[in-house]
């Protein structure tokens, strides 16, 4: 298998980038906190954070979509920062959405299509343009941040004094840090109960559909993963957007990569992920609508999931993103 035998090909060091930092400095004006509101972040800056290193990322032309997929699959991650093998400058990030938005619009121009290795520009900004890339440096304040992913921006490229890449904040690394800060947000804040909070509803399809089903409904719903049913409406599990990297990354030959998408059901695709590898689990953490804030946060930083299911009994009722809750870190109240 191609995917197999050329884990170790991509890029791991930091590189250099050309484009300028948006980063106001620390302990500016937050949207979100009116003027008698203090944001418990306030003076805290990405300095604070555990950034992740070294740098993942992928060279352009030097790697592919393969090396994509491995590269996200390998380190289970969801994006990664695409650089010039000439410069080292930052040409954009590639989002396992890229990766779906790819395979689905391949198999409905031709069904019996095969996957090749484009380079991985092409795929780069296919399901969400990253022509404009949220970037910071060290002094960046974490409120502007988090204000950042209240709204459509899921992740951060970091920039060092130099103006290289040196890392990537996430949501997920935002909200692991306000969780092991949770004593300085407002009691009234964490007890929210999670139906006030989620903003989606539950995406969901039948788990006996196959896989690519479960692709084409993700990328019809503008959502990165979809709870799979049972035949009484009960969510068994859900499958997201990494769910097909991990799958294509474990698949024998590139030329027959696609094929279980459309003869598998999605939960037999993700059950086969995780005999395989048993760190690719599919964890589904539901919680009820009454569960606070305080809770559901805690359940996030532990599971290190991107989302939990709203659940009335094992029906689900609506999705609480990573999104959702630094909308609620925002609002601080």
């Amino acid at each position: 298998s191609h995917f197999r035998c050329k884990m170790g090909s991509a890029s791991s060091c930091c590189h250099g980038a050309s484009m300028p930092a948006d980063a106001p400095s620390p302990g500016g004006p937050v949207m979100g906190f009116g003027s008698e509101v203090v944001s418990p972040f306030h003076g805290c800056t990405v300095s604070d954070l555990e950034l992740p290193q070294p740098l993942i990322s992928l060279n352009h032309p030097a790697d592919g979509l393969f090396e994509a997929i491995e590269l996200l699959a390998h380190h289970h991650i969801l994006s990664a920062p695409v650089l010039s093998t000439k410069d080292g400058s930052l040409l954009g990030l590639i989002d396992c959405l890229d990766i779906v938005e790819h395979i689905v619009k391949l198999a409905e121009s031709d069904p019996g299509a095969t996957l090749s290795n484009v380079p991985v520009t092409e795929v780069m900004g296919c399901f969400r343009s990253s022509s404009d890339i949220a970037q910071v440096n060290m002094d960046t304040a974490l409120d502007h941040i988090i204000q950042l992913f209240a709204g459509t921006t899921r992740r951060a490229v970091v920039k060092s004094p130099d103006g290289r890449v040196h890392s990537v904040v996430t949501q997920s690394l935002i909200v692991r840090y306000v969780h092991g800060k949770k004593n300085l947000l407002s009691p009234s804040l964490l007890a929210h109960k999670a139906i006030e909070v989620c903003s989606g509803t539950a995406v969901c399809i039948n788990a006996d559909q196959p896989a690519m089903d479960a692709f084409k409904e993700m990328r019809k719903q503008n959502v990165s993963s979809v709870g799979m049913l049972d035949e009484d409406g009960q969510i068994i599990s859900v499958l997201s957007a990494s769910d097909l990297v991990i799958g294509l990354a474990l698949r024998e030959m590139t030329d027959k990569a696609m094929e279980p998408l459309t003869t598998v059901s999605a939960l037999d695709f993700v059950a086969s992920n995780r005999q395989v590898n048993p760190k690719a689990r599919a964890a589904n953490v539901c919680v009820t609508p009454d569960t606070t804030l305080d809770t559901v946060l805690s359940k996030l930083a532990a599971a290190r999931v991107h989302r939990v299911t709203v659940c009335e009994g094992k029906k689900p009722v609506g999705i609480l993103s990573l999104t959702d809750l630094c909308r609620a870190f925002a609002k601080g109240e």
